[in-house]
């Protein structure tokens, strides 16, 4: 758990940053959807948010987010 919360601060700190790519390692290993779904759309990886989107279980909250912004 506590490599996840160390994960999530360096993803926080490279979004902040405006570093995308580098955020996206970091939530990915967070499992952090939300992170990557920002990233994602920032980064204008549609694939990579498509694949995602696939990936969410079914009933996922995040579901009518991705889609309202996809």
């Amino acid at each position: 758990i506590g490599d996840k919360k160390a994960y999530l601060s360096l993803a926080d700190q490279y979004s902040d940053e405006g570093n995308y790519d580098k955020a996206v390692i970091y939530y990915n290993k967070a499992n952090n959807y939300e992170g990557l779904i920002e990233a994602y759309l920032r980064l204008e990886d549609y694939d990579a948010l498509e694949k995602l989107a696939n990936d969410l279980p079914e009933g996922s909250p995040l579901l009518p987010d991705l889609g309202e912004r996809f």
